[in-house]
């Protein structure tokens, strides 16, 4: 079928449109959004800063809680709300952090007596995972530690379902694994969030805080 050369410009400029939009999307975001985003980086360095600092400490002057949870920047966000609500919880949290980074994150903790015995992790948000990836996190904790993995939530994450059911599985293959179900208390509060769909606000960061610390108690 032939088209009118005019058709032809039109479906040009549009895909020139599309291609414009895809490659500068933080161009195009609104500048409320922007804010938000900026706001969110900055309260994650203060908290990035602090743990480098903890972590540059003396093993004999670092804090040893019997709970140690471990994240990327949803946790990161809220690691003073956690920290106020279960007080002997270390928090070891970055942002864009990977499933499979927290392997070599827990071997060193192990070797600095610093690992609790109750390990919280938060992971999948910046990426899906395997289940292979997960079981090797979970045999470097150990079996004699209980394990607490906090499902994976966002508004507009492609790959939720897929680090959850990862996560689900590594739970029924793992006695010792156990779900703490934050995609499940989210998905009806968007309130918690900042516009991301990910990111907390202070009211989100104290509802996270709760339900881990009612999930492990």
């Amino acid at each position: 079928m032939r088209h009118p050369k005019g058709f032809i410009v039109v479906l040009v400029a549009v895909a020139l449109v599309c291609i414009f939009c895809i490659g500068h999307g933080s161009a195009l975001m609104p500048s409320e959004t922007k804010e938000e985003l900026q706001q969110v980086q900055g309260e994650n360095q203060e908290q990035q800063e602090e743990q480098d600092a903890q972590a540059s400490k003396p093993s004999s002057q670092k804090s040893v809680g019997s709970v140690t949870a471990i994240g990327d920047s949803v946790m990161l966000g809220a690691a003073p709300a956690i920290q106020e609500t279960i007080p002997d919880c270390v928090v070891d949290a970055k942002e864009s952090r990977q499933v499979k980074e927290a392997i070599e994150i827990v071997k060193s903790l192990e070797q600095q007596d610093t690992l609790g015995d109750t390990v919280i992790i938060a992971l999948g948000t910046n990426g899906p995972f395997d289940v292979s990836t997960g079981q090797d996190l979970i045999d470097q904790i150990g079996k004699d530690r209980t394990i607490y993995w906090v499902t994976v939530y966002g508004e507009y994450l492609q790959w939720q379902d897929e680090s959850n059911d990862a996560i689900n599985a590594l739970a029924k293959q793992n006695y010792n694994v156990c779900i703490i179900d934050w995609a499940g208390a989210a998905v009806d509060h968007p309130e918690w969030f900042w516009k991301d769909g990910i990111h907390l606000r202070p009211e989100g960061q104290k509802a996270y805080a709760q339900l881990l610390l009612t999930s492990i108690s």
